[in-house]
């Protein structure tokens, strides 16, 4: 049997300790090759599900945005009612009386997407490098949890205090008309003259400044209100951490 022209040289036992390593060299470096490969993949899945969250965050962040504009407009008509209260009379040029009060009829809640919840209990969430986004990402539930709570207590206040109130000492249909006609405060959201109803003759809604339930139902709904704002100035600083650490784990990962 022939022996290669590099054993004749380093001795048989050197040889044989050669083609071992060669072997074990061989071995290992696909073993590298195919952690190297499985780790890209993983890394591509992850940074895709990263992606949908991203986009999530920017609706979410077009939306808090939009919530922002109503909750400060309603504000300021609950600071109008107020002051008229205060007055006892409605002097406010800007809007008629009835449609700061239509204003009342209103509520709004948010929410974000599935993805982002469900990430940090996938597999996904393992393969994230930075542990301030893994961290920013685990207490993005308790802010969603909290804005969610305090809008769960604007919508309970609405049902439970204002429409009744209104319902027993105002003319609903008359104040939904003018809700129809002008919409939401700050945006207008919601207008829909194809549901404005003809009605008789106007009920004068200047009554109820005297009425303290009146004043109490502005006041909660003006703290309701505020929480809501509160929470929505949380939850923008909170989403554009989130985008700005998404963003740098892509760009480590890619």
């Amino acid at each position: 049997m022939k022996s290669h022209p590099v054993a004749t040289r380093v001795g048989s036992f050197a040889w044989l300790v050669l083609q071992a390593a060669s072997v074990v060299a061989g071995i290992l470096l696909a073993f590298a090759i195919d952690a190297w490969w499985s780790n890209r993949i993983e890394n591509r899945e992850k940074n895709a599900a990263l992606v949908a969250i991203r986009q999530e965050l920017i609706d979410a962040r077009e939306d808090v945005q939009k919530q922002r504009v109503y909750r400060r407009a309603m504000r300021q008509t609950e600071k109008a009612l107020m002051e008229a209260i205060a007055k006892g009379r409605y002097e406010d040029k800007e809007k008629t009386l009835d449609h700061r009060i239509s204003e009342l009829l209103y509520w709004s809640s948010w929410d974000t997407g599935d993805v982002i919840q469900r990430l940090p209990s996938s597999a996904h969430f393992t393969a994230i490098e930075s542990p301030h986004l893994r961290q920013a990402l685990i207490s993005w539930q308790s802010v969603r949890s909290e804005l969610a709570s305090v809008s769960d207590q604007d919508f309970k206040m609405y049902w439970e205090v204002t429409m009744p109130y209104l319902a027993r000492n105002a003319s609903l249909p008359q104040l939904m008309n003018v809700a129809y006609q002008k919409g939401r405060a700050g945006d207008g959201f919601g207008t829909d003259p194809d549901a404005i109803v003809p009605l008789g003759s106007s009920v004068d809604h200047s009554v109820l400044l005297a009425k303290p339930e009146f004043a109490a139902v502005v006041v909660v709904k003006g703290t309701a209100d505020t929480d809501v704002l509160l929470n929505l100035e949380a939850t923008q600083k909170a989403i554009d951490n989130l985008i700005e650490l998404i963003d740098a784990e892509i760009e480590a990962t890619s």
